[in-house]
């Protein structure tokens, strides 16, 4: 998903509803669920950005690298419960 591309920027991001950016980023990313919903909301981010702290936060957390230590992580355990 682009999200994390677009959260590293620094900018406030707007999303369709795409279930991994809903179960994901809600809680940083402006998700909408009509295209005039995603219009204001674009308007809206243009208008007040916010604070690029949590959105820089976010994406530091989830590198490629912390992302594929955490899927062998899990492939470990499945392939030790087995």
């Amino acid at each position: 998903v682009k999200v994390l591309e677009y959260l590293a920027a620094g900018k406030p991001v707007v999303s369709t509803a795409i279930p991994d950016v809903i179960r994901f980023y809600a809680h940083c990313v402006s998700v909408s669920q009509t295209y005039e919903e995603f219009e204001v909301l674009c308007q809206q981010a243009l208008a007040n950005p916010g604070s690029d702290d949590l959105r820089l936060q976010i994406a530091r957390k989830r590198t490629w690298q912390t992302m594929t230590q955490e899927m062998r992580s899990q492939i470990q355990k499945i392939v030790a419960s087995a």
